[in-house]
Parts: C-alpha cells; structure tokens; sequence
C-alpha cells in the first residue's frame, strides 16, 4: 500500500484517506487531477492549460531570422532584392501581428497571419543608400505577448549611380539605329528595336541582348523597328512603318512569341482618311494596356482638314491583334495639338505630349486622355513663350513628368517638370548648357525618381540635331539632381524633324537599374548604341 505525503512531515495511507469515494482521485488533494487543488495542470488557476498561470496561452518564440537565408549576409553591392526571412513557433497559434525593423523602423507588417513563416523582400537601390543597417523581428499575439528577434546586419555598398553596368552596341558598316527597348521588371529580359542598313536599303532589326536568343531579328519589309513593348504572356508588340514609292509609308504591328518568333503582323493606314493612300504615316511609340497594346504616330495628311500637315494618330489593338479604335487627337481638339511623345497607365489611361501647333510661335502642349482615348483635360505651357515637349512618363500614383525644349535668354535649352495627380506642378528644372539641347526621353523609377536623357550641345544644318553629346541625368522626387553621366564629344543625333521619337529611350526595372538606346554618330554613319547604368 503506498504512503502518500501531503506535507513534508506528515503522511497517511491512501487506503485509508477518508476521500477515497472520489473514485477518480490520484493525488489526495480533493480534486480530480494533479495535486494543485484545481482541476487542470498544475498552475493553480483552475482551467485546463499548460500550466503557466493563464489559461491556455503560449507565448510565440523565434525559430529563426534571417537576411538573404543568412544571419551572417555580408556586402550587398549591387541594386536587389535583399529576403528577409522569420520562423515563428507558437502552440496556441494566436499571433497577431509581426513586423520586421530597419534600425527601429517598421518596414514589413504582417497582420492577423499565424505563420509560421514570414518573408519580405527589401528593395535596395542607389549608393545613396550605402551604410550598415539593423534588422530585427518582433512578434505579438492575443494575450499581448511580444517576443524580439536576435538582429542581423546587412551593408549596402554599391556602386555610384550613372556608372556602367553593360553596354551593347551594333554596327552593319552602314546606317544603323536603336530607337527604342523594352526591359523585363528583373532586368533578366532586354529587347530592343531599331534598323540597320543592306545595300542601302533600311530594314527593321529586332534584337534580345539580354535573355535567350532572339530568332527573327530582321523584318526586310518594315524599314524600321520604331517601338517594342513587353506583353502580358511574355511574347512582344513592334511597331514598324512599311515603305511605299514617292517617300510614303504605312504603319505595321508585329507580334512575337517569348522566343522572338513572329507570329503575326498587321498593316494599316493610320490616318484618317483612308481613301488618300498616298498619305505617310509612321509610327513613333507603343506602350502596354489592359489586355493589349496603345500605338502613337504621326501621318502626313493629303487631304481632309489638316491637308498638307503633320497630325497624330492613336491606336488600339488587343492581344489577339484585334483592331478596336483608332483617335486622331490634332483633329479632333482645338488648334492643332501635335504629339511627339506619349505614355500610357496601368487602367489604360494615357497622356500625349507634344507643341500646340495653331500657336506661333509652338507652344509646349500636353493631353490627357481616357482608355477609350476620350480627351480628359489639356495644358498648354507658356512659361517659356515657346517650346515642345518631347518626353513624358507616368507613375504609378499617377503623377506626370514631361521634358522637351524651351528657349531660355536665347538659347534652345533641355527642361523637365512634374506634375502631381491632380496636375499641379510640382518641379521645374531648366538644364543650363549651351547651344542646342532637348530632353528627349524620360523614366521614372519604383521610389519617383526621374531619369532624364538629352541630348545636348548639338549642331543643326537642317531639319536634324547632330553631333550632340549625351547626357542622362537622375532626380529625386522633389527635382533635386542625384547624379549624372555625361558621354561628350559629339557623337550622338538629336531629334529629327521628319522622323519624330528618333534619339533616345529610357526604360527602368523594379531595382531602379537605367537603360538607355541612343543613336552613335560619326563621319562613317550612325549605330546602334545601348547602355546598362547603375541607379
């Protein structure tokens, strides 16, 4: 029989305890359990638990936390998505919420989600940046529980902004040109589209310079790759101009698979008045929409309202290359609005820039219009007395850069503004060089800084800009300059009065990484000329 001892000097024999018509009783304490005096787990607060005092909870504890899979990551050295990673072990799986810190400062908020695994990807981009920094995880659950992670250190020291990541360059021996690329959000794909030259004739040349080969590059009956954007299923739109006798052209749009494979092609006439075959119509940009593409150019009209000028077309094809509608924006407003640039947002939106030609002398112009390409408002700029516009870029909040050229105290000089969503402008900067200068491309990045390309410095005999140097500058989102990268020496074209949209283009990725294409110029012809810069 087995002696049971209540207290440290007093024992008794269980067979005999005057409380054994508790049939369920094991402990001699009058309850049915555990030898606390409660019916539960040894805590003394009469519920079932896990015997800490309360009823039921677990306070979460940290399994692991890690940056880069790491809790040693080292330099980060160049723009990237630097993993931060946390492993959380809780038994009542009641966390609240967890969030990750950058020196104190909450980066990550992860809400009403139990885990146990939590990761975010920290985005980090420029040398302005550069310096060590303490991450941290902290987590908290119903009963208020907070639990702090061991930190881990991570240094950024990457390299200055401007300078050269790659470059990529094309030269058939004659006239070759790159007018336009588009860049994958990793930076892991690079299309870009321009001509070259084959026995004097021009050719349309569409090449991948970053990623797997690309298998049809020329198209003998486009002269000319004017714009190439990235399609939803990974495949790509070109939009290219098909030449006809007597200086005439059409416009065409090509389809290619992810593999550059041509899988179709249309041909049309993009002005309007389809009946004038003999009009030139060409085209100068494309940008992605819902579901399809946005295709801006210019035609020469040989009848209708606008007879013997230069006007604006807009169209609209889906991913089947399926027409829906074409706009012609010089026709339909007041004056006659003629567009160099455009850029579309993510519901479809776009806005057109370019000169109110009805003004003398031109004055810069700008439009706003719908997905169905229905004006919404515009703005014509007279700060300057006269000018273009020749750039435009849209953010993701909706805001609005633009740049061209303004005279200032007599010379042509580069300028951007800024504009927010509700179109109030913001900044102003007038690039202060001599001779000849016009921002001709314009890119903001991920945080709502501006890259702006000009040329700059040019000479013109004629109806084109030449021996310009090429400078690429980048501001922050209060117009403040970051940095710029300068490439002297003359041996760019500027813009091209009859071949509008031909000089420059400016794409960034998600890490802020800049590309840039631009026309190389010398005694011998022209190339292509495309640039990799860090943000």
């Amino acid at each position: 029989m087995a002696l049971i001892c209540a207290l440290p000097l007093a024992c008794f024999d269980g067979a005999s305890n005057d409380e054994t018509s508790n049939p369920t009783e094991t402990s001699g304490d009058g309850d049915p359990g555990d030898g606390d005096g409660d019916p539960g787990d040894g805590d003394g607060d009469g519920d079932p638990g896990d015997g800490d005092g309360d009823p039921g909870d677990s306070a979460p504890q940290f399994v692991s936390f890690t940056v880069n899979m790491s809790t040693n990551p080292g330099v980060v050295t160049s723009a990237s998505g630097i993993m931060i990673e946390a492993e959380l072990s809780d038994l009542d799986m009641d966390v609240n919420y967890v969030v990750f810190k950058r020196d104190g400062e909450t980066i990550a908020t992860f809400a009403n989600d139990p885990g146990p695994s939590y990761a975010f990807e920290w985005v980090a981009s420029g040398a302005e940046l550069d310096g060590t920094y303490e991450l941290t995880a902290e987590a908290t659950d119903a009963a208020d529980n907070m639990v702090i992670s061991d930190g881990v250190s991570v240094t950024l020291g990457m390299a200055a902004g401007g300078s050269e990541v790659d470059n990529w360059d094309y030269d058939s021996g004659q006239l070759d040109a790159a007018y336009d690329l588009a860049v994958s959000p990793n930076g892991d794909d690079l299309v870009i589209t321009g001509q070259r030259t084959d026995d004097l004739a021009s050719q349309q040349r569409t090449d991948r310079v970053v990623g797997p080969s690309w298998a049809n590059k020329v198209e003998i009956g486009s002269a000319y790759g004017a714009a190439v954007t990235q399609r939803e299923d990974g495949g790509y739109f070109v939009a290219g101009a098909i030449p006809k006798p007597n200086n005439k052209s059409d416009s065409a749009l090509y389809h290619y698979d992810a593999a550059g494979v041509l899988m179709e092609s249309t041909v049309f006439d993009g002005s309007s008045q389809p009946d004038m075959a003999d009009d030139a119509d060409n085209p100068i940009a494309a940008e992605p929409a819902p579901g399809g593409v946005l295709i801006m150019g210019t035609y020469f009209a040989s009848g209708g309202s606008q007879e013997d000028k230069w006007v604006t077309y807009v169209r609209r094809y889906t991913d089947a290359m399926d027409f829906e509608w074409e706009r012609f924006p010089s026709e339909a407003l007041s004056g006659r609005p003629f567009a160099y640039d455009f850029a579309a947002a993510s519901d479809g939106s776009y806005v057109l820039v370019g000169g109110q030609f009805a003004e003398t002398p031109i004055k810069p112009w700008m439009g706003r219009f719908n997905a169905q390409g229905m004006v919404v408002n515009e703005v014509q700029i007279n700060d300057y007395g006269a000018g273009i516009l020749h750039a435009v870029d849209i953010a993701a909040d909706g805001s609005v850069v633009v740049g061209g050229q303004a005279p200032v105290d007599g010379e042509a000089l580069s300028w951007v503004r800024s504009y927010d969503p509700n179109g109030a402008m913001q900044w102003d900067v007038v690039v202060p060089i001599t001779d000849l200068g016009v921002v001709a491309a314009l890119a903001i990045d991920p945080w709502g800084e501006v890259v702006a390309v000009s040329t700059e410095g040019c000479s013109s005999p004629g109806l084109r800009y030449e021996s310009c140097d090429l400078a690429i500058r980048k501001y922050d989102p209060s117009g403040q300059l970051m940095w710029e990268q300068i490439y002297p020496g003359g041996g760019f074209l500027g813009p091209n009065l009859l071949f509008l949209g031909f000089d420059a283009a400016v794409e960034v990725d998600r890490f802020g990484y800049v590309y840039v294409s631009a026309i190389a110029y010398d005694v011998g012809g022209t190339n292509w000329w495309a640039r990799k810069l860090n943000p």
